[in-house]
């Protein structure tokens, strides 16, 4: 998993280690509703969009696009 995130982002934790996870848990057979965590929408599987106008395509890594940071320079 990996995602783009602004430079003074910050993570906050405490909720997660609380809830001893998040609201789905990944099992062999699929996954499970953390039975802590009170209202939990269900799971949606989405295609991943391609997103033309910045220039990003879904199928590129998103890792070679250091290596054209101007597609990076949308804001």
């Amino acid at each position: 998993m990996a995602n783009w995130v602004c430079r003074d982002f910050s993570s906050i934790y405490e909720p997660i280690k609380r809830l001893c996870g998040a609201s789905y848990f990944l099992l062999k057979d699929g996954f499970a509703k953390n039975p802590l965590y009170k209202d939990v929408p269900p799971l949606r599987y989405l295609k991943p969009i391609a997103h033309e106008k910045l220039g990003l395509n879904s199928n590129e890594c998103m890792y070679e696009l250091v290596n054209e940071i101007e597609k990076l320079r949308f804001w």
